[in-house]
């Protein structure tokens, strides 16, 4: 059910090359074609590892950041983000006018935001309004396999109602943990539940990068 709301980390080992909490922010407006980021995922519910995922820039445009989603054996996938990495679109799913997930630059401990939007899918006409709130709960510091990362820990609450059976109602709950040092999250987790129920509880945690304006790769990682 994740997909519904267009969704979709091992604590460290020693850093050769991390991204230290020193390294000045890069900002969305730096990013460019190449730049990419590669996550471990976790089903939290059984407790099993899920395939590696990679994110890569392919555009930035003044109003967009193109992202490749690359699995092992799947075939690659493309998103849409904003320059504020709310999506745009993800598949078949198109969220008007995003769907609320992204940031606010310069991040700032107890920032909070509203969320409404609504998203249709053009494959089998599914569509939902989603409402929500977005607040900075703490600045930190979160150590992967691909270094140490100075963080702010983001936290967005997500209700969304189906438009054509509004008895369908589901909530997800959101934690993103961003290095503006690279760019985008190094962490995050999801919390899915329909109706009051638990149904999916997924974790994402960065092993590796590779950004040009931050001037190294990070985690090892190499063509």
């Amino acid at each position: 059910m994740l997909k519904l709301l267009g969704a979709a980390t091992a604590i460290a080992m020693t850093m050769a090359t991390g991204a230290s909490a020193q390294t000045p922010a890069v900002s969305t407006g730096e990013l460019q074609m190449g730049d990419r980021w590669t996550y471990a995922s976790r089903d939290e519910i059984t407790g099993q590892d899920l395939p590696t995922f990679t994110h890569t820039v392919t555009d930035v445009t003044p109003t967009e950041i193109g992202i490749r989603l690359t699995k092992p054996g799947k075939p690659n996938g493309y998103i849409t983000y904003d320059r504020a990495w709310n999506m745009k679109s993800n598949g078949p799913w198109h969220y008007m006018p995003n769907n609320g997930f992204g940031i606010k630059e310069p991040l700032t401990v107890g920032m909070a935001w509203k969320i409404k939007a609504s998203e249709t899918n053009s494959t089998n006409n599914a569509s939902w309004n989603r409402s929500g709130d977005v607040k900075v709960l703490a600045q930190e510091n979160i150590t992967t396999k691909a270094g140490v990362f100075s963080t702010f820990e983001i936290e967005s609450t997500i209700r969304a109602e189906s438009i054509n059976d509004p008895t369908r109602k589901v909530q997800l709950i959101q934690r993103t943990w961003y290095a503006p040092a690279i760019g985008h999250w190094v962490k995050q987790a999801l919390e899915l539940r329909a109706d009051g129920i638990l149904r999916d509880k997924k974790s994402e945690e960065l092993i590796a990068c590779s950004v040009k304006a931050a001037g190294q790769e990070c985690g090892g990682l190499h063509e």
